[in-house]
């Protein structure tokens, strides 16, 4: 569920569904730069306010049976479901059913005691001092419970009672507050908090108090692979002899997990131009959009940033605020950026792990924004 960077892919022509005018033009350009007849790609939305001014699909959803991408088509967006993990802990907050600035062990009592000090604030943003995934005391704990080397998109089945229970071995890697480290874990483990203060699975409680409420149809955490999810766009990578199959089929949620559309990214958009969620939906707006600590983030364009809930909040070096986050699980790729002073955004949905193209955030931002 790491951050990814914009990589060189190859993809089809695109099918437009909206806005046919110079910007799209230079939008579709970029995807269509280098094409690959038949293979997956990305589904792109714009949004200028309210309108979706751009939605077009590059590539095939579903390389069996020919079916071509477009703004209905659903996909997994790894870490970019974070900001969902984030909201549903915000909202849960809220109720009064937790408290941001408690220990994390007051809610997970059977973590290691040196990580349950580390704030739920802490952990939202980053800062709490857990390790990731790739991390040596993790990896070293999941080959004791499998027998075998884990590689993350080629695993044996674990379920996620069963991974929580690997987790509960990970030990503070640094003092709390004092670096930022990106941990997955961490975020699943604010998912496995919101399940236990609200009796909910994290699935229902977002479909409840985020998703059903904002108008998004089809989005949802995927706590079981087997589900059926219609219109769902299946996952490719290439290999020496042609396209192959690259999903997952783990179950576990929180640090991402996420399945949605580009039409319903635009309802979750309206929700940061005109909120609507919780009890005092504008103060819910602040509070996922305010880092969670004051522990910066290194830039290379001379710009700043912060990690906020679930977003990569900060001002680039044009002096232009932005909020985003990326994400990359298996095959797919998504990137989600909104610039609120232009009350502008766009998102880029991918099924292969090569994508999106070089160049298309720029593109996208230099059409409309340059």
């Amino acid at each position: 569920m790491r951050p990814l960077l914009l990589s060189t892919l190859l993809l089809l022509c695109p099918t437009v569904l909206a806005g046919p005018d110079a910007r799209s033009a230079a939008v579709d350009a970029a995807f269509a730069a280098l094409t690959e007849q038949g293979g997956p790609g990305c589904a792109v939305g714009i949004a200028d306010g309210a309108e979706l001014v751009h939605a077009a699909g590059y590539g095939l959803a579903n390389l069996e049976y020919d079916i071509p991408l477009d703004a209905d088509s659903v996909f997994r967006v790894g870490s970019v479901s974070k900001q969902f993990t984030a909201a549903a802990v915000a909202l849960a907050a809220e109720e009064g059913l937790l408290d941001l600035d408690a220990g994390i062990g007051v809610y997970l009592p059977e973590l290691q005691e040196s990580v349950q000090g580390a704030t739920v604030r802490e952990v939202l943003g980053h800062v709490g001092g857990l390790p990731d995934y790739e991390s040596r005391e993790l990896n070293a704990v999941l080959r004791d419970a499998m027998g075998n080397p884990f590689e993350f998109g080629a695993e044996d089945h674990l379920t996620t009672e069963e991974f929580y229970q690997v987790t509960q071995a990970v030990e503070q890697a640094y003092v709390p507050g004092t670096r930022y480290q990106y941990s997955n874990i961490g975020y699943f483990w604010l998912g496995q908090i919101v399940e236990r203060v609200t009796g909910e699975r994290l699935r229902e409680y977002a479909e409840r108090r985020i998703f059903a409420p904002a108008g998004m149809r089809v989005t949802l955490f995927n706590d079981d692979t087997s589900r059926v999810i219609p219109h769902r766009a299946s996952g490719y990578r290439l290999a020496e002899d042609g396209w192959h199959i690259f999903e997952t089929n783990l179950d576990w949620v929180g640090e991402g997990g996420v399945y949605t559309s580009v039409n319903d990214l635009l309802h979750w958009n309206e929700q940061y131009r005109n909120p609507s969620l919780g009890d005092d939906p504008a103060a819910l707006r602040t509070l996922l959009e305010t880092p969670a600590s004051d522990v910066s983030l290194d830039r290379d364009d001379g710009g700043s940033a912060g990690y906020a809930f679930g977003l990569v909040v900060g001002t680039d070096g044009d002096g232009r605020r932005f909020i985003q986050h990326s994400g990359g699980w298996v095959a797919f790729r998504a990137f989600f950026k909104r610039f609120p002073e232009d009350d502008f955004a766009y998102w880029i949905l991918c099924n292969r792990p090569d994508a999106p193209p070089e160049g298309a955030s720029e593109a996208i931002e230099a059409a409309w924004l340059d």
